[in-house]
């Protein structure tokens, strides 16, 4: 059986705000990805996995962030993957793609929390992201940040409270 996941294709400009709004329904785990290629006023701006690492940075409704690292694909874009704690509260999140180019580890130490890879390619913590941003500045690399688009998430018609067997 092949995977069921469901992939939305958007370009994201580093200097024109074409705001784009993807939606996505509450709850739904491991099946919505977004595609995102890159562009520099309209022009395609092909990203190298050797020399970049991308984040993917998002401010939910509740107030809380999502950071979550970002797959650069072969053919130069990214997938990222909405994230279940992405997922969990209905409203619109801002989200933005930081590209990372230079001497940073995997692991980034913000205030004594260092964000890793779980396994999954994902964290999810409350910290201020400005603290995330100012950890990757001063690593010293250089940091190109896409414009925003946004999450829209649809309530789901089962709550997971009302849930109690299957």
């Amino acid at each position: 059986m092949e995977e069921l996941k469901t992939i939305e294709p958007i370009s994201l400009d580093f200097y024109n705000n074409n705001i784009k709004t993807i939606n996505a329904k509450q709850l739904d785990t491991n099946s919505r990805y977004v595609k995102i290629s890159c562009t520099e006023h309209g022009k395609r701006v092909v990203l190298d996995s050797q020399t970049m690492s991308a984040y993917m940075t998002a401010k939910k409704p509740d107030g809380f962030y999502v950071i979550h690292k970002c797959e650069i694909l072969d053919d130069g874009t990214l997938l990222v993957d909405f994230l279940q704690q992405m997922l969990a509260v209905v409203g619109k999140s801002k989200v933005d793609i930081l590209i990372v180019s230079g001497a940073i580890s995997d692991d980034v130490l913000v205030d004594g929390m260092t964000i890793t890879d779980d396994g999954q390619g994902n964290v999810t913590t409350n910290f201020n992201l400005d603290d995330f941003v100012q950890s990757i500045y001063n690593s010293g690399a250089t940091v190109l940040s896409t414009m925003s688009f946004y999450l829209n998430v649809l309530p789901s018609n089962i709550k997971e409270a009302n849930i109690e067997s299957s």
